[in-house]
């Protein structure tokens, strides 16, 4: 729900274009540099239980793929200018919404794919303390009653407005601050 927040607070308070999309890559790849750079220094676990053999650092998974929607953001930050702070929010947030799932479930499903668990994108890592039935270890989604999905997808909306909006705000008191 964080993620709203600072690519648009970010964006408002920067006089610099293209800001949500610069921080959006940034952090993929300081992501993916741990990805690549962890697995490369030896270390093994000092506490218990231990369900996975581990021999080095485990960086954490892929980084979510938010640079789809900080360039949508980014687009319609410029259209949106001058309209209705509300207005803006709903069409932002339903944007990075709509974004997000169009391009983060199909990538998910790569991502649990044998075609993902290589150093690239190191989907095979687990860590010791992960059960070896857990989703994480055998690779599959998390089951999920579809009265449930809609009413998460429903909530995801309403926030991704609300924060939307609240980054707004943030952003604009940030452009405000002078030296």
């Amino acid at each position: 729900m964080a993620i709203p927040f600072v690519l648009v607070g970010i964006g408002e308070a920067s006089h610099q274009s293209w800001a949500s999309t610069k921080i959006a890559a940034m952090y993929m790849l300081f992501c993916m540099a741990a990805i690549w750079i962890l697995p490369l220094f030896p270390a093994e676990p000092k506490l218990g239980p231990v369900y996975h053999k581990v021999t080095h650092f485990i960086p954490a998974p892929f980084p979510l793929l938010l640079i789809v929607p900080a360039i949508l953001l980014d687009l319609l930050r410029k259209k949106m200018a001058g309209k209705d702070a509300w207005l803006q929010a709903a069409v932002a947030g339903s944007a990075f919404l709509g974004s997000l799932l169009a391009v983060e479930w199909p990538f998910a499903s790569f991502l649990l794919s044998p075609g993902a668990r290589n150093w690239f994108f190191g989907s095979h890592y687990v860590d010791y303390v992960t059960r070896p039935t857990s989703p994480i270890a055998t690779f599959h989604f998390l089951d999920m009653d579809r009265g449930d999905f809609w009413t998460n997808l429903a909530l995801a909306w309403f926030f991704a407005i609300l924060i939307t909006r609240l980054g707004m705000a943030w952003g604009g008191s940030l452009r405000r601050v002078q030296r």
